[in-house]
Parts: C-alpha cells; sequence; structure tokens
C-alpha cells in the first residue's frame, strides 16, 4: 500500500478533495457577507438556489461530457487542469467583490463573474473522475 504510484495518486485525490472542500465552504460565506466586508450580501435563498443549481449543472454537465472529455484529454491532463484551475476559482473571490464594490451592488457583470467562477468549479471537479 506504500507503493510509490499509490502514494502519488493518494496524496493527489487527498489535495484535490482539500480544495474542493474548502472552495465549498468559502462559497456561502462570501456570498453572504456584506459587500464592504468582501462578500456579496445575498440572501439565503438567493445562495441556496446559486448552489443548487451549481450541483445539478455539475451533474448533468458530468453525465454527459465527462467520458468524451477523458477520452479526448487523459485523465492526467484532466486532473491537473483541474488542480491548476482552482487557482482560478480563488483568485476570483477579491475580483468578484471589487465588482461588486465598484457599482455598489450586485449588478449583471458580477452575476457573470459568479457564473465563470462556478463553470470553473464544474472543471475542477472534473478531475475526480478517472478513465
Amino acid at each position: 500500500m506504500f507503493i510509490f504510484p499509490i502514494v502519488i495518486s493518494v496524496s493527489n485525490y487527498a489535495s484535490l478533495a482539500f480544495i474542493d472542500m474548502a472552495m465549498l465552504a468559502l462559497l456561502p460565506l462570501f456570498y453572504s457577507s456584506p459587500i464592504e466586508h468582501g462578500g456579496l450580501n445575498l440572501s439565503p435563498s438567493t445562495i441556496g438556489t446559486l448552489l443548487g443549481t451549481f450541483g445539478l449543472l455539475n451533474g448533468v454537465f458530468q453525465a454527459v461530457f465527462f467520458a468524451k472529455i477523458i477520452k479526448r484529454f487523459g485523465a492526467k491532463n484532466l486532473f491537473i487542469t483541474g488542480i491548476s484551475s482552482s487557482i482560478l476559482i480563488f483568485l476570483l473571490f477579491p475580483v468578484i467583490n471589487l465588482l461588486a464594490v465598484r457599482s455598489g451592488r450586485v449588478s449583471p457583470v458580477v452575476w457573470v463573474a459568479v457564473v465563470c467562477q462556478l463553470v470553473i468549479a464544474i472543471v475542477m471537479d472534473m478531475s475526480y473522475g478517472k478513465n
């Protein structure tokens, strides 16, 4: 069990799980915090709708496209892309807040940035799959 390829594989997936849990813990906190404190000041019902829609679309997208994507790019490349995409996800938190601060509210531009962040999170979640 402590063979090098197994240790690497387990540590890679543990790192991915840690990053994914951190992102999923920060999303509701970020969405609910006031704009002046670094968040978006969204209501609980809006947050629930947003995250529920994200989960539904994540599952549908992976069910429909995952096999095609992994055949085209391979499991290793998809994993590397997913881990790399987490950098963009975390960098978008301050960018989204800056957009909200500049407009003084959650404007359509902020919503586009939120959707982009969640689409990138779908790419990151595809890293769990393996051929």
